[in-house]
């Protein structure tokens, strides 16, 4: 990105760049955490970058957004995030509070550390307490399904659970939720654009 425009390595194929640069409109599509963004832009100038071929675009005035909204994931602000207290085994009563990294109608990712709480791929934890600020609190049960590193923290892990048989008015309170989260990320969005001067973005 420089000077308001947008620049895409070009193709290897000198006639398909060509078709590109001649082309009265381009359709751009792409994929960001399996949400579809797609614009289009008109006026494309090939170029070069670090000896490479290049088409530079102005930037779009609308950028759409499309996802399935059964499984659309949400981050929580660090300010109104989401915990998760999952039991501890052998420990009765005691839990520990997980940070939720995001969350959708389907699951949530969390942070964990291995020394105060190891999760396992294909555990079933039960009496989970989930957490939502702003909406209330509700016992889930998860199924462990991922484990990876963090790149942020080398003692942390990212830990991706499934909901299992959640109930209708658990799923009703998380996509409260949701909506909330979304309209809040959105408001502070459309503020962050404004004070920027940068072009408004279409959302889908």
């Amino acid at each position: 990105e420089a000077a308001g425009a947008l620049a895409f390595a070009a193709p290897a194929d000198a006639r398909m760049r060509s078709r590109l640069i001649q082309a009265s409109s381009v359709t751009f599509v792409g994929f960001v955490d399996a949400v579809k963004l797609q614009f289009k832009a008109s006026g494309a100038v090939e170029g070069t970058h670090a000896g490479r071929p290049t088409v530079t675009v102005p930037m779009p005035a609308e950028l759409i957004r499309l996802q399935r909204r059964a499984a659309a994931r949400v981050r929580p602000a660090a300010t109104r995030g989401a915990v998760c207290r999952v039991p501890l085994g052998g420990s009765p009563g005691q839990h520990e509070a997980l940070r939720v990294l995001d969350i959708s109608t389907g699951g949530l990712a969390v942070l964990a550390y291995p020394e105060r709480f190891e999760p396992v791929v294909g555990a079933e934890i039960d009496g989970c307490r989930l957490d939502l600020p702003g909406v209330g609190g509700t016992v889930v049960s998860l199924r462990v399904r991922h484990v990876g590193p963090l790149p942020t923290d080398e003692r942390a892990r990212c830990c991706g659970c499934e909901f299992v048989q959640m109930a209708p008015a658990v799923q009703a309170m998380l996509e409260r939720y949701l909506e909330v989260t979304e309209r809040a990320a959105g408001l502070c969005e459309r503020r962050r654009l404004f004070l920027s001067g940068r072009p408004g973005v279409g959302v889908d």
